[in-house]
């Protein structure tokens, strides 16, 4: 009893010496966060508020967090707070909208709660994508602001003065098991790619996911490598579900990969030829040897398609358009997709479905609104849409389909398996720290090609756990 009185009252004295501290430097600092032995103060400056007022609540939240964050780093291993008793825990945020000056990894965040249908993870490592970062940047920020959960951490919270945690994707350990939750146990290995409008993201030691979001990840897999799948595999068995493609029926189909050299082409690639797929892949010049190291025919991503010799009009079961044009702003997005889609639509046979991963509805309700832009998506506001759906679905029967990444934890099952039988293979491109944040987003930017990856702290020990 004595050691434990002492222990509490060494414990509160800490906190106020560290808070005293870190009040006397709010000049030139606005929480500690720790990494290994060491404290490390993240700038001020490195998260931004639409108003001076909330500028001063959230730096007095940083510094009440500080303190806290700074004596508790003294006494627990790092990651306890994902499966322990602590209620905070660092996550990478952002305020405002802007670029990735505007993401900070924060101590002080408040751990999420488990529900009776989910588990929460102790978080090893997570992806960094190209939606990530154009969504920092405020893309569909009106669709977000208008459809999402706004609960704090959510993409759309910004809005209602609160912060999003950024990331679609991670791998961790299972710390904590709801109610009604029997399929998962304590300590074991998962990933997850979970739904981005009502949950907070996946750049945080913690996150709390419906189960049925969740499989048991691939332990031939390193943390670091695993991060690199989840969210590019909903992405992928999103759009073959909306084809009606699967490991049932693909088998001797011909595929067509657009952008092939991307993480969600590199995977689809891989897919569907353990399916028993054929598969033709574009990409740069550069990057052709990626696409025909994973299994595919590989095309120069320039080239008039109709004119290359292996790419015969009509010629395929399954097309899919995996390029980015969400990067194309304002008027260049209607041009970009009508030229594109003028090139792939006449390779779908009668019968066989085109689907794309640049839906219209993020672009149409950022330049009109929520309603107006629903509304100019649902009609097919440009002509370009509206021909090519009307001519090529009715008149050849190609079915054209838009996908989203779809959270399942049936799919990350499925996809396990094809990784333990070596059927696919991680795509890491370079791996950053999670304080680190703002250098990957930066790095991400400029190397869209290249997967990113974020590690915490807990990666070496979640890896080591897992092969003992």
């Amino acid at each position: 009893m004595f050691n434990a009185r002492r222990n509490v009252f060494q414990l509160t004295s800490r906190v106020l010496t560290a808070y005293r501290e870190v009040a006397q430097t709010r000049a030139k600092s606005t929480f500690v966060t720790r990494r290994g032995a060491a404290l490390e103060v993240a700038p001020l400056n490195s998260i931004k508020s639409s108003s001076a007022k909330n500028v001063q609540g959230w730096t007095a939240l940083n510094f009440a967090a500080a303190g806290l964050a700074a004596a508790a780093s003294q006494m627990s291993p790092v990651g306890d707070c994902a499966g322990g008793e602590e209620s905070a825990m660092k996550a990478a945020v952002y305020r405002s909208y802007g670029g990735p000056e505007e993401v900070a990894l924060l101590a002080g965040i408040d751990k999420p709660t488990v529900a009776e249908d989910e588990v929460l993870i102790r978080v090893g490592a997570a992806s960094i994508n190209p939606s990530d970062v154009v969504i920092i940047g405020g893309y569909g920020k009106g669709m977000f602001e208008a459809k999402g959960s706004g609960k704090a951490g959510s993409l759309g919270s910004i809005s209602k003065g609160s912060y999003v945690i950024g990331g679609a994707d991670c791998v961790g350990v299972v710390a904590v098991v709801g109610e009604k939750v029997s399929n998962f146990k304590v300590g074991e290995k998962v990933w997850t790619s979970p739904d981005k409008f009502n949950n907070p993201g996946c750049w945080a030691e913690a996150v709390a996911v419906k189960a049925v979001e969740v499989a048991p990840a691939p332990n031939s897999l390193s943390v670091v490598e695993a991060a690199s799948l989840p969210y590019v595999a909903a992405t992928f068995f999103a759009a073959a579900r909306a084809a009606g493609l699967s490991k049932n029926n693909a088998k001797d189909k011909k595929c067509f990969i657009h952008a092939a050299s991307g993480s969600v082409g590199l995977l689809a690639i891989q897919v569907l030829s353990a399916w028993g797929a054929t598969v033709v892949g574009s990409s740069s010049a550069k990057n052709k040897e990626r696409v025909r190291s994973c299994g595919a025919e590989a095309v120069d991503y320039s080239s008039d398609f109709a004119q290359c010799g292996s790419l015969p009009p009509q010629s395929f079961d399954f097309v899919l358009n995996g390029e980015p044009i969400f990067s194309s702003e304002g008027e260049k997005f209607p041009g970009a997709l009508q030229q594109c889609e003028a090139r792939l639509l006449p390779l779908v046979k009668g019968g066989g479905s085109y689907v794309s991963l640049a839906h219209p509805m993020l672009h149409n309700i950022q330049n009109s609104g929520f309603l107006l832009g629903a509304m100019q998506s649902i009609l097919f506001s440009t002509q370009a849409l509206l021909v090519n759906k009307t001519y090529y679905g009715l008149s050849l029967g190609v079915g054209y389909h838009w996908a989203f990444a779809s959270p399942a934890g049936e799919d990350l099952g499925e996809l396990t398996e094809l990784v333990e039988q070596g059927k696919v293979k991680p795509n890491v491109g370079k791996v950053f720290p999670a304080n680190e944040i703002q250098e990957a987003l930066k790095f991400s930017n400029s190397s869209s090609s290249i997967k990113v990856i974020l590690e915490f702290e807990t990666s070496v020990d979640i890896d080591k756990a897992a092969t003992a």
